[in-house]
């Protein structure tokens, strides 16, 4: 019965992971592809910044378009508004003269994409890599077994009962079917190209504008410092533990082990009692010695069970201090990857805050 349960946790997880892991990558594809249609089908020009358009976010706030004026190989003039927009008026992209190389889809004159920019590359690559990463975790790190099958077949009912409401009758679907076909219509349909009656530098020259920008550089003053010393603390700790993982895997020993218990760790939320469990591994070492450690890596549903085998790195000055279970190399440096990944992202938004204090004259 025990055992039952733990393979039918393991087997739970690693649908969820497949299925979670496909979404990603299926949205990831999607937006891969769209970045590569763009890439294929639209016209390269450049365009000059005239104006700006503001839309309402969906925060409530307003969001900035550049308006650009170009002209296309026919030799026709155009004026489209930006597919990309921000909330900083005070943005280089903003500024009335600034020239831009645009893409242009064919028959869409009026709307026109920052070449150099690639966003949904970036956006689809954001989504692909972790989804194909979680698939391949999933299909190498736990096993495929029967259990496997009956969660997922479980996973598929579920998904068709609850998706038995969403399915229309024939006069519905008739009637979405026509309301889709006039939605694709209307986006053919050739659309007045914007005339903007407001440039950046109107804008930021308005009181409510100044205050905004008052009160947004008081508070990058406060961000960047943050951003800096968090970010070199965060790369600090990287590198630190990355020279202990290397020397650990160059220099530690290695013996078998087994895991001889579980210990249950409890954190507590607005969302209830959440638990993970660490493995708590016993082996002995070249000269003899017992040694039991408790391993860093926790997590719920359990990483193994009692009594399963296991491979120890460690280092004889110090057995129990620096003993490990030795996994995929991919799993022993998550913690200082991340912590690098994460160290560098709040000094590139450090340095993103420079920048937009000194284009706002803080």
């Amino acid at each position: 019965m025990p055992d039952m349960l733990f393979n039918g946790a393991m087997a739970y997880k690693q649908v969820a992971m497949l299925l979670g892991g496909g979404f990603c990558a299926l949205i990831g594809l999607f937006l891969l592809a769209y970045e590569g249609y763009e890439f294929l089908r639209a016209e390269r020009v450049t365009g000059t910044v005239i104006g700006i358009e503001k839309k309402d976010g969906m925060d409530g706030g307003d969001v900035i378009y550049p308006v650009y004026r170009y002209t296309l190989a026919d030799g026709t003039t155009h004026q489209a508004t930006s597919s990309v927009g921000a909330a900083d008026p005070a943005a280089k992209r903003n500024r009335t003269g600034t020239v831009v190389s645009l893409h242009v889809m064919p028959g869409r004159p009026w709307e026109a994409t920052p070449a150099g920019v690639p966003f949904f590359f970036i956006f689809g690559l954001s989504f692909f890599g972790p989804g194909v990463s979680l698939i391949y975790i999933a299909l190498t790190q736990y096993p495929v077994t029967r259990m496997t099958g009956v969660i997922l077949a479980g996973f598929a009912l579920y998904g068709a009962y609850h998706a038995k409401g969403l399915i229309l009758s024939k006069q519905a679907r008739a009637a979405k079917r026509v309301r889709w076909q006039r939605e694709r219509e209307d986006l053919k349909k050739p659309q007045n190209e914007p005339q903007p009656t407001l440039t950046a530098e109107e804008l930021l020259a308005t009181p409510a504008q100044k205050a905004v920008a008052v009160q947004q550089t008081s508070g990058l003053k406060v961000a960047i410092p943050v951003c800096f010393i968090a970010g070199a603390g965060m790369l600090w700790g990287a590198l630190h533990l990355g020279l202990k993982q290397q020397n650990l895997e160059q220099n530690g020993l290695r013996a078998t082990g087994h895991i001889v218990r579980m210990e249950q760790s409890a954190t507590h939320d607005g969302n209830g009692t959440h638990y993970t469990y660490c493995p708590v591994a016993a082996f002995a070492t070249a000269d003899g010695r017992q040694v039991s450690f408790r391993d860093r890596w926790c997590s719920n549903p359990p990483s193994g069970k009692i009594g399963d085998a296991v491979t120890v790195i460690y280092l004889a000055e110090d057995p129990s201090g620096t003993a490990m279970i030795n996994r995929a190399a991919r799993q022993n440096w998550i913690v200082p990857g991340a912590l690098g990944l994460f160290g560098l992202f709040m000094l590139f938004a450090g340095m993103d805050n420079t920048r937009r204090m000194l284009a706002a004259g803080g």
